[in-house]
This record gives C-alpha cells, structure tokens and sequence, in this order.
C-alpha cells in the first residue's frame, strides 16, 4: 500500500558497499543503473513508461530492490500524468517546440551545414594548442581559452579582455561579430565584448532541454545546430541574423 506521501516519489537507490544501485522514473522513461561512486563505472538501461508496464526491467527492480519497490515504482509510472514536475516537463517541452515551429522551415538549411566551404565552428577550438583558441575577422581577432577571452583591434591594438558566464566552445565570425557555443547555448559577441544576443535566460529550456552544439558559417548565412537532451523530437538548426535573431529553421537527419 502507497500512502499519499510517497505518491510523487520518482527516485530510488539502494547502497551496497561502494555499488549504488538506482531507479529513476522520469516524464518519458524509467531508467534502472548502478554504478560504483563514478561516472565512468555507470551502466544503466532505459525503457518507456509502456515498455515498463508490460514487463520491461521489473524483474530487475525486484531482485535488486524488492517487490515492494517494484509496487512503488509502477504507482509512479501508472501517475505521472498526475506528477506535478513531469505535468511541468511537459509543459516546457511543448512551449519550446512550438518556439521552434514559428520559424519557416528552409529546406537546404540542413545541407548547408555540410556543404563544401562551410565554416566549422569546432575547427577553430583548441587551434593554438591545449584548449586555447583563436578567430579573425577583417579588422578583428578573438582570442579564448575556457571563460576567459580576448579581443583584439587589429588597426589600433587595442584590446578587451572579458570573462564569460561560460565555456566558449565552438566559434565563427561574421562582420565583426562572433557566433559562438557555450554552456549548450548559442551567443552572439561583438567585437567590443558585449553579448548582443543569448538563448541562456537562466532556465532549463535551451542550454538544457534543447541543447545547441554547434555552430556554422556558410558565405552570410549563421547556422546553429541543436539537439533535444531527451530526444523528444529530431535534431535540429536555426539560422540566425543580426538584428533579426532566428530566421528560419530545419530537421538534421541521422
């Protein structure tokens, strides 16, 4: 019998010496792992929550957990549609993807980005060894090394040295603006330091949900590639323009 305390519990994991097992029912999945106190000793399996109800890892709850626990985690599949956080999870899902779909789809957008000439913003990262990296422009060069970057005046010399809010990963330039990824968002930068635009307003929509990986130059057009965390829907990218923001859209294959 489940009481209405334990009704939203969606998490559980039992210590045997240094092994933790666990299972976690998320809005879309349950996934059942164990793991040895690191990440790299993690193994786990994923299933839906239809998968689970007609048997999928219940007999792997019960031995590692109990048939108790294989109760509770069933009462949390069968009432997630009841859970406050996984209602909320899917609410945000649905608001992002409809941000998504206002933008016309542009059918070569995708080939594009894997077309002869292209600019590959993951080519420039770690061009000057280690991690450090560096970009020009006509009349401006970036330097960047994890969150510290700077940018150089090529004319006068001048230069400003600015802190991110995150690692700088991936990076193009157009016009003296640089396009860039970091912490799964994608950014604009002028060649003054200033962020001129951000998919980062500091919640767990872009830069978590739907994550930006990278970022592509071809001729004027300014791509950025993304992808769902939870593969809710395919991969994707955005074309971007200055003063304009996102312009258009399309479906990566594969």
């Amino acid at each position: 019998m489940i009481n209405n305390d334990e009704k939203m519990k969606t998490s559980w994991e039992k210590q045997t010496g240094k092994r933790t097992d666990y299972v976690d029912v998320r809005y879309n999945n349950v996934v059942v792992g164990h793991h040895y106190q690191t990440g790299m000793t993690d193994a786990a399996g994923t299933c839906t929550h239809e998968e689970f109800l007609k048997g999928t890892f219940q007999d792997l709850i019960v031995e590692r957990f109990g048939p108790g626990v294989l109760e509770e985690v069933i009462h949390a599949v069968e009432h997630s549609f009841d859970n406050p956080e996984h209602i909320k999870k899917r609410e945000d899902i649905f608001l992002l993807r409809r941000f998504i779909e206002q933008f016309p789809v542009y059918p070569n957008l995708a080939s594009l980005v894997k077309k002869p000439g292209t600019i590959n913003g993951a080519d420039v990262y770690g061009n000057l060894g280690g991690y450090k990296s560096r970009i020009e422009s006509d009349t401006t060069a970036m330097t960047f090394e994890s969150t510290k970057c700077e940018i150089e005046i090529k004319k006068t010399g001048k230069t400003t040295r600015i802190t991110l809010p995150f690692h700088l990963s991936r990076c193009v330039e157009l016009h003296d603006r640089y396009y860039v990824i970091g912490g799964d968002n994608f950014h604009v930068i002028s060649h003054e330091g200033t962020v001129l635009f951000t998919t980062d307003d500091g919640g767990l929509l872009f830069g978590y949900t739907l994550r930006f990986g990278n970022v592509f130059r071809n001729l004027t057009a300014v791509i950025a590639t993304y992808r769902w965390f939870d593969g809710d829907y395919p991969d994707g990218c955005l074309s971007y323009e200055h003063g304009r923001g996102f312009t258009g859209r399309a479906d990566l294959a594969g």
